[in-house]
């Protein structure tokens, strides 16, 4: 694997970046600051800054989490797409949405999300007064806005509303209450354009499909998503055009390419720092002579229309005289040789986006266009057009189910956004609509996932989610 790329350093420099930077239990509560002044020193010096910033890939990528595949099978079985041969009680209330406020898990994921914070946060701090050079401080400091940027995306999406936290003090932490969500998009919105000005397009020279770390184009992805969420359509379609136009990415005419260490459509993917080549090969393709720890469900199967290519992301097992259906876009489920990365974003999504933008603008011809960009890729017949803008999103949501299904907790938040279709015009949500179906006990209140409860118990300004 070519690791060159994140110019990594040796152990006892990593260890002591680490320590400077990385030593938090959680966020809100982090305990006490690092030393100010072995943080200038951290900041003043090329190669410990950079070290820095290569640290939060690292934190993120060195076990599974919530950035490294927690997000992709929890929502899989929260929502609609994946379910359990065997049920396992870490994730049963997932699968019944009947999380409560002492899960182990979200208290894990939220600890996670919020240490990285704290790690962007000292480094957006440490190299705003830093004596680098500009080139090197713009790049460090945008790839940190962005990582900020990427960890509150699934914040909010998550939990909704949940402390916004910009800086590494103690005090003004440990007592911040939940920001309103309007405030958190603003600031990821903030961030990435931040990143967007301070970024280039950079990419690794032996191997041009590379793309590891975040650059200008990655902050474009994600704000084309963020202006997408806020409802900001015109923003959206203009920030997916930007990816979609720039030609430094191409839809994989092969679907079997798409997630390949050097696919033509990754804009951005995370190098594996585990004995895996990703966390959801691993999970996902089952061991020898074993079932699958997560399988689809049976009305995802059903969705796929005859001759779709990317049926080709499904396997499956037979166990005990039974046939299981398991994701299949990773097909390594162990380490060397490395040749999958994990695909963070990608370009197919941008036409999701710029589709979904351009039907809330009524623009239904532009909208046929790019869905049939998908469509064509996937060898099925393109649409001729769309008689309303019901059926356009109709027709939006049934691409997006399939292209992005298990795939970073895509299908849930659509359904937690997405207006039922029972009831155009009066929304109630599409999660609603559909989980009621097949969750006995499924509630409203299941849309937002609960604050830890250690969480509200030791910070008296944080007000738990409703239902909890």
């Amino acid at each position: 694997m070519n690791r060159q790329f994140y110019n990594l350093l040796p152990g006892f420099l990593i260890a002591s970046c680490c320590i400077i930077i990385i030593s938090c239990k959680k966020l809100v509560n982090p305990g006490v600051p690092a030393n100010r002044t072995t943080s200038e020193k951290v900041y003043n010096n090329d190669t410990l800054a950079r070290e820095a910033v290569v640290g939060i890939y690292r934190e993120i990528m060195k076990s599974f989490g919530p950035l490294h595949g927690q997000i992709t099978w929890l929502c899989a079985i929260y929502s609609d797409e994946l379910t359990q041969p065997d049920i396992m009680k870490e994730y049963e209330p997932f699968l019944t949405n009947t999380l409560r406020a002492d899960n182990p898990t979200v208290q894990a994921i939220w600890t996670k999300l919020y240490s990285t914070l704290y790690q962007c946060n000292d480094v957006i701090e440490g190299l705003k007064n830093s004596s680098l050079s500009d080139s090197i401080r713009n790049q460090l400091s945008g790839e940190a806005y962005f990582l900020r940027a990427l960890n509150y995306y699934y914040l909010v999406n998550l939990f909704g509303k949940v402390p916004l936290i910009t800086i590494t003090d103690f005090a003004a932490n440990a007592k911040m209450g939940r920001t309103e969500i309007h405030r958190i998009y603003d600031q990821i919105i903030s961030d990435l354009q931040d990143a967007q000005h301070l970024l280039t397009y950079f990419t690794s020279v032996d191997k041009p499909y590379q793309r590891v770390r975040a650059n200008s184009f990655a902050a474009s992805a994600l704000l084309a998503r963020a202006y997408l969420y806020k409802k900001d359509w015109a923003a959206a379609e203009k920030a997916a055009t930007q990816l979609i136009e720039s030609h430094y990415y191409n839809l994989e005419s092969n679907v079997l390419q798409v997630f390949l260490s050097d696919s033509k459509e990754a804009i951005l993917q995370f190098l594996p720092f585990t004995i895996y080549n990703s966390a959801e090969g691993a999970t996902f393709i089952p061991q020898t002579g074993k079932p699958p720890t997560f399988n689809i469900h049976r009305s995802l199967l059903n969705a796929f229309e005859t001759n779709d290519k990317r049926r080709e992301w499904v396997n499956n097992t037979t166990y005990n005289g039974s046939k299981y259906y398991y994701p299949y876009k990773y097909k390594q489920n162990n380490g060397a040789p490395y040749t999958e990365y994990n695909m963070v974003l990608r370009l197919a999504e941008q036409y999701l986006i710029r589709a979904e933008a351009r039907i809330m603008q009524n623009n239904l011809t532009g909208a046929a266009i790019d869905l049939n960009k998908i469509r064509t890729r996937s060898g099925l017949a393109p649409i001729a057009g769309f008689s309303s803008e019901h059926a356009a999103m109709l027709a939006l949501e049934q691409e997006r189910r399939i292209e992005l299904f298990a795939e970073w907790g895509h299908r849930w938040f659509d359904l937690n956004r997405f207006e039922a279709h029972t009831l155009p015009g009066n929304f109630v949500n599409r999660a609603d609509e559909v989980l009621d179906t097949f969750k006995p006990e499924w509630e409203t209140t299941a849309l937002q996932w609960p604050i830890p409860g250690k969480e509200v118990n030791l910070n008296p300004a944080l007000i738990q989610n409703k239902g909890y």
